[in-house]
């Protein structure tokens, strides 16, 4: 299997309650994830592992946005696409971050009592 970006189905397959997210947001949390989860700590870019930890942490983002989550205190950084942008908040690890959706939770429990995880940098 060689690497591939997720796909929003790959987002729905784990997260079929997550509601409709708009296709321009989609494309921003992708890219997003794509950015910052690190392959190295699940098995390399071409395992499942990664596929699963990557479809979690975008379906926990949406989740939040849904909710109308503002985000953790951080530095912003803001990505547009089309008529939609969005803003990112730079953060510090913490798991508690990913504890307030089940998605996240999953996402917790694929890396463990480890904080890696995420690209810094």
């Amino acid at each position: 299997m060689t690497y591939a970006p997720i796909t929003w189905s790959t987002v729905e397959a784990v997260a079929r309650d997550v509601p409709n997210t708009p296709l321009e947001f989609q494309v921003l949390i992708l890219g997003y994830v794509e950015e910052s989860v690190a392959p190295s700590e699940f098995g390399g870019d071409s395992s499942f592992t990664y596929t699963l930890a990557r479809a979690y942490v975008a379906a926990h983002y949406a989740a939040m946005r849904a909710r109308g989550a503002s985000g953790p205190a951080g530095a912003t950084t803001t990505m547009s696409e089309g008529g939609v942008s969005v803003g990112f908040q730079a953060f510090s690890w913490s798991p508690s971050l990913f504890g307030e959706t089940s998605y996240g939770r999953a996402f917790l429990s694929l890396i463990g009592p480890s904080v890696a995880g995420f690209v810094t940098g």
